[in-house]
């Protein structure tokens, strides 16, 4: 499974309502449900078992009779409790089933271990309400440390030259890809405001293009490139 930093999401549906999950609707819980023809693994633990949906995803499932609050005897229970784990493959589903087992056989839907898991699906069939955990994997610059490097005072006296050239490139190649001056950027007619000579862009976009062509040689010189 992958190493990720992720932010969990937890929000709650109602269980025959949409709900969307990484950009795929899902008509309610039905529609992770395995249909009649559906080809369904069972796991060595019969707890567990693993099925493809029609939106191309696996589904690891975890179900089982929990007894419920005015019942210690789960053989007299009919209500489940279900976890579905949504993969994009085969393989996936497998090693999530194989880390569960690592962990602890008998998981919470919502511990430690979740992130690992994510996107997961709690429904209890005494509940009208069914959990949803999802993930918002947060994007985390990290950029060469440069600040102690020190270029040749001839060097830095052309930064503005640097700058110049790191805007008409970025002109170019918008240019050469369709787009064209606009007061106003939209996306749609390929218009934007920055496709003007270096010398009419405002302070701040100067200082991004100075910045950029600083970095720039900066890390070639952090790479162990000599710049004399």
């Amino acid at each position: 499974m992958k190493e990720l930093n992720p932010e969990t999401v937890i929000f709650t549906e109602v269980r025959d309502s949409p709900f969307t999950i990484n950009n795929i609707l899902y008509n309610g819980i039905t529609d992770i449900e395995p249909g009649a023809a559906t080809i369904v693994t069972t796991m060595e633990d019969s707890d567990f078992d693993i099925y493809e949906t029609p939106h191309q995803k696996y589904i690891l499932r975890y179900w089982r009779l929990f007894p419920c609050f005015d019942s210690s005897d789960r053989m007299t229970e009919t209500r489940y409790n279900r976890r579905y784990m949504i993969c994009d493959s085969m393989e996936e589903a497998v090693n999530k089933y194989r880390y569960i087992k690592s962990v602890n056989e008998s998981f919470n839907f919502i511990n430690g271990n979740s992130p690992k898991l994510a996107p997961l699906i709690y429904a209890d069939d005494g509940m009208p309400d069914i959990k949803i955990l999802t993930l918002t994997i947060k994007y985390i610059p990290r950029p060469l440390i440069t600040d102690t490097i020190d270029l040749p005072q001839a060097l830095l006296s052309k930064i503005e030259l640097f700058a110049k050239n790191v805007h008409e490139e970025w002109s170019n190649k918008k240019m050469t890809d369709g787009w064209q001056y606009g007061p106003v950027f939209n996306d749609q007619n390929k218009c934007h405001p920055g496709l003007v000579p270096y010398e009419e862009l405002t302070e701040d976009e100067k200082s991004y293009d100075r910045l950029t062509a600083l970095s720039t040689l900066k890390m070639a010189v952090s790479l162990g490139f000599k710049i004399e």
